[in-house]
């Protein structure tokens, strides 16, 4: 990384950035997260020591786990989605036909635009 020269940095962007930085930091909470493993892990220990032969101890909690609205299984939206366009056509065969047919009209437009010249070249003669 020696080789790599330091760039000039844009104040304008460096004060957008410390302020937005400085926005979001809030002081650590951690009372605000609960270790479920380490809860999980004191009550097997504390099982095993009340009774020796105990193998496995309940896992099930008084509170539920907190999970998210927004999660979603993104293999199966990929499966669906795939499934949906009947898999045929995909992103990178899209993106080519795109631009095939993208050169293909900016084509036709300088052959117009050349006609068009000529013929004002004639007639201008």
């Amino acid at each position: 990384f020696a080789s790599i020269e330091d760039e000039k940095v844009d104040t304008e962007l460096l004060e957008v950035a410390t302020a937005l930085i400085e926005r979001k930091t809030s002081k650590f909470d951690a009372s605000s997260y609960k270790d479920h493993y380490s809860e999980a892990m004191h009550a097997l220990l504390d099982a095993k020591l009340k009774n020796k032969k105990v193998k496995r101890v309940d896992t099930e909690e008084d509170e539920p786990r907190p999970s998210g609205n927004n999660v979603l299984d993104l293999m199966a939206a990929l499966k669906k989605s795939l499934a949906g366009s009947g898999g045929k056509n995909t992103p990178a065969k899209t993106a080519k036909k795109n631009s095939s047919a993208t050169s293909k009209t900016a084509r036709t437009a300088r052959t117009a635009k050349k006609t068009s010249a000529k013929n004002a070249k004639k007639k201008a003669s």
